[in-house]
C-alpha cells in the first residue's frame, strides 16, 4: 500500500501530532476534528495548513 503522502508529489507534506492535552480535552478520538465541538481546533490547526489556490 502506498503512503498518502506519495499521492501528493510536488507538494510539501507536514505531519503534526497533537495530544488531547494540547487542546485541553480528555480525548480526541478518531473523528475528533470532524465534531462540531472541535471547530476551534480545526480552525487553528487544519485550516492554516490547507492548500489554497
Amino acid at each position: 500500500m502506498q503512503s498518502p503522502e506519495a499521492l501528493y508529489a510536488g507538494t510539501t507534506v507536514e505531519a503534526t501530532r497533537l495530544a488531547p492535552a494540547d487542546l485541553g480535552v480528555p480525548r480526541i478520538g478518531h473523528h475528533g476534528f470532524c465534531r462540531r465541538s472541535y471547530r476551534d481546533a480545526w480552525d487553528a490547526y487544519v485550516l492554516p495548513r490547507s492548500a489554497v489556490r
